[in-house]
């Protein structure tokens, strides 16, 4: 898969919810697991679609970062919207965000979310994901973060694995 490339628009994927009682805690604003649990769902769709096949097995290997910006209620619609912002080797970095007032023109950014998702063989072990060819400027200023932040993972997971060798 190394030859191929592959775009933002590739894997763009949106997926809509309805609130209802059940997504709801004590205080009538979302479960943060359920919203969670969705964005991994996107997540997943999109790191599948970026491998050109939705039968590839991917995993979630970090939740980079989860910020809450809003809460969200009961008869809200979320529309999420998932998209690659960077890929490594077998890894891809995943941008998932959460909008209510969709259908309006004053939606309201109310989550933000990054995760790493790694494709993997039949075996369980890593296999190359397709290149990314962000090509607007934004898709080029996300692709540039992102790689600063692989870079960071990188260096924290080199750390804690030599602090456990002492």
């Amino acid at each position: 898969m190394k030859d191929i490339t592959k775009t933002v628009a590739d894997s763009f994927s949106v997926s809509s919810k309805l609130l209802f009682p059940k997504h709801m805690n004590n205080e009538g604003i979302l479960y943060g697991g359920q919203h969670l649990m969705w964005i991994d769902e996107l997540a997943g769709i999109v790191a599948k679609r970026h491998c050109g096949n939705e039968k590839q097995r991917v995993t979630t290997a970090c939740i980079e970062s989860v910020d809450f910006y809003k809460p969200c209620y009961q008869s809200d619609i979320i529309d999420m919207q998932g998209f690659i912002t960077y890929v490594g080797n077998s890894s891809m970095e995943i941008c998932i965000e959460t909008y209510t007032g969709g259908f309006c023109d004053n939606k309201t950014l109310v989550n933000r979310a990054y995760l790493v998702l790694v494709a993997l063989d039949d075996n369980g072990h890593p296999v190359t994901v397709p290149r990314l060819n962000p090509a607007s400027i934004q898709e080029k200023e996300r692709y540039e973060a992102g790689k600063q932040r692989s870079i960071i993972r990188k260096n924290e997971r080199m750390f804690v694995l030599e602090q456990g060798d002492k």
